[in-house]
């Protein structure tokens, strides 16, 4: 199972994994070949991981999506012992994140920066524009040749004033930066103890998490109680007895809230230490390299590469690096909910509890 996850956080897709399932022998439950949805739906789950996938009790969908393809849910512990370590788990995690923010085309690499270039400008995306000329009277593209600002044509030059750079200036660029990188990455390799000081620290994190979401689903399966039983039979409270209780659960769950957007904030930015051991090395190995797996790489290290426009177009411009581990300035503020929107979440009213059955 974690030879699964390996190849997956390596660079193969579902495809390939159960391609390679399927050759070893590997049947599903009812003795047919793996198939990508079903084998994508199983490694979400996070069981082998030691979790338990829920269904969030706010979603409206009615359970009618039960193969696991909605998306309110959340994870906890589960009594069952994982097979997969937490840092596996968390990487695969990274990976079919960055699969989902990056466009199809995108996702098989051709160059070791596709899906990663990025106008600053605009903060749209970029595309590659081939290179037409003429050798021995006959026209010959040259698939690649450069990075432009996939908004400006479109939008007859108005939505911004555009970038234009070779890739191979781009690529040269984005190398020197990298070196520059890696080595103050490497100049410090971390001790064994703060190793496993780490991993012990994202431990702790991700069990008090789960913790967290535990408690938080119970306050609101509380809350979901109360309200039914309340409209079942409104006499049964003393006045003034429900709207304690219901206060003192909304409280509750809110604090709850809080405290799970606080360990959110915690693991949103990952340390530098984390991607020591991927860095170490890396430019000697560069050219032993394929280009899927230098853009594999790359995706587990930066965020994006920005071109930013120096000058006239076709002059050479700059690029600038954004590292995972460090803040990203293109992440919107945080908007607080509108007072009272929180309670109007989870509480029901007696015509909703009706249509509900």
């Amino acid at each position: 199972m974690s030879e699964l996850y390996r190849r997956h956080v390596a660079g193969d897709g579902s495809p390939q994994l159960c391609a390679w399932l399927n050759n070893q022998g590997y049947r599903t439950t009812r003795n047919t070949l793996c198939r990508s949805e079903t084998l994508e739906r199983y490694m979400d789950s996070g069981f082998p991981a030691g979790l338990l996938r829920i269904h969030d009790l706010k979603c409206t969908c009615g359970n009618r999506l039960t193969n696991g393809g909605c998306p309110n849910h959340f994870l906890i512990g589960g009594a069952h012992e994982e097979v997969i370590a937490l840092d596996l788990w968390q990487q695969y995690q990274e990976r079919r994140r960055q699969i989902k923010e990056t466009a199809p085309r995108s996702r098989k690499a051709d160059y070791m920066l596709s899906g990663l270039v990025r106008h600053q400008t605009c903060r749209g995306g970029t595309s590659l524009n081939p290179q037409q000329s003429t050798r021995k009277k006959k026209k010959v593209i040259t698939p690649g040749h450069a990075y432009r600002c996939s908004s400006r044509i479109p939008s007859g030059g108005t939505a911004c004033d555009g970038v234009w750079i070779q890739r191979e200036k781009v690529e040269a660029a984005f190398l020197r930066r990298l070196r520059t990188k890696a080595a103050g990455i490497d100049q410090a390799p971390a001790a064994e103890q703060q190793q496993r000081d780490l991993a012990a620290e994202r431990r702790r994190v991700v069990k008090h998490r789960t913790e967290l979401q535990a408690q938080h689903a119970k306050s609101v399966e509380a809350l979901k109680r109360l309200a039914v039983d309340n409209a079942l039979d409104p006499d049964k409270y003393p006045e003034g007895r429900y709207e304690e209780a219901r206060g003192t659960l909304v409280a509750q769950r809110d604090t709850i809230k809080r405290e799970l957007d606080k360990v959110a904030e915690a693991e949103e930015l990952p340390r530098i230490e984390t991607f020591r051991p991927l860095a170490v090395g890396l430019i000697e190995e560069w050219g032993s390299l394929l280009t899927t797996e230098r853009n594999a790489i790359i995706r587990q290290l930066v965020r994006r590469v920005m071109l930013i426009r120096n000058g006239e177009p076709g002059e050479d411009g700059l690029i600038e690096i954004r590292p995972v581990w460090e803040p990203d300035p293109w992440t919107p503020p945080a908007v607080p909910p509108a007072e009272g929107a929180s309670e109007l979440a989870t509480t029901a009213t007696t015509a909703e509890l009706a249509l509900a059955g």
